[in-house]
């Protein structure tokens, strides 16, 4: 038999012992985000300039991974592709679908999706990727730029508070309301200062929010990295990404991001 209790889930297996761990680790979690020292640190404005002083002299310049993606529809069957990503932060990475011979990919920088159908460029719009923003420029970049994309992508700054998720201390900035989940927001580890879950709006339906989950983090020399997404729409998982293969701070090749060479392969 299971419950919830404090959102979270509990195996009422062996008696009451577990549910009462579990309610002595939220109450200790709630002690330490009520104390003054953590307080102070519940404006949106606040949790980015610490993001940023954490690990501004300690974060990967660059990284590459492989990436399992296993999309689920509505009705069918899961699908299963490789990708391949590349990025250079602040604000650029390439995902490969597929073998990266084959020319079918995904390039974002200087606040442009690129996208590259058999080596040719085939279109190009706007996209300010909030997941790229808060999971690695934010350590790379003046918090002031990170702070006005945010501003851009419809976060409210002036509204956040602390909080409980999956009996971690986490800041919640976006929204001042424990039980809004329905506001563009993020959510940031209290204690590590990393990404672990990002309310925003889905690029391909207008109106209708992305829940997306920032799981397994890796130390890494440098830094740390989250190596399983979920993806969530209408409380349904949508796309889950697992990532292997992870080097950082490894030579990129800049002509993979530049914008007149993808510009030129679609003359």
């Amino acid at each position: 038999m299971t419950l919830y209790k404090h959102g979270l889930l509990v195996q009422q297996a062996s008696g009451v012992q577990r549910v009462r761990w579990c309610s002595l680790g939220i109450a200790l979690a709630l002690g330490w985000l009520t104390s003054p020292a953590h307080a102070a640190a519940t404006s949106g404005e606040s949790v980015v300039k610490d993001m940023h002083a954490r690990y501004q002299d300690d974060w990967y310049a660059t990284a590459s991974f492989t990436q399992k993606t296993t999309t689920y529809p509505v009705d069918g069957t899961p699908t299963v592709e490789t990708w391949y990503e590349q990025g250079m932060f602040p604000g650029k990475l390439r995902i490969d679908i597929g073998p990266p011979a084959d020319g079918h990919a995904l390039v974002m920088t200087q606040g442009q999706l690129y996208t590259i159908e058999h080596g040719t460029l085939t279109g190009s719009r706007p996209l300010l990727n909030l997941a790229l923003v808060l999971g690695f420029d934010v350590y790379r970049q003046a918090p002031e730029i990170t702070l006005s994309q945010l501003g851009e992508a419809g976060i409210d700054m002036s509204r956040a508070h602390v909080d409980v998720w999956r009996g971690q201390p986490v800041y919640v900035v976006g929204t001042a309301n424990g039980g809004d989940t329905g506001s563009r927001q993020f959510w940031v580890d209290a204690d590590r200062l990393v990404l672990l879950r990002l309310i925003t709006e889905d690029p391909h339906q207008s109106g209708t929010l992305l829940d997306i989950r920032f799981l397994n983090y890796r130390p890494l020399r440098h830094g740390l990295i989250a190596t399983k997404i979920e993806v969530y729409r209408n409380r349904q998982l949508v796309r889950q990404e697992e990532y292997r293969d992870i080097k950082i701070d490894v030579p990129l090749d800049p002509a993979m991001f530049d914008t007149a060479r993808l510009a030129a392969s679609g003359d």
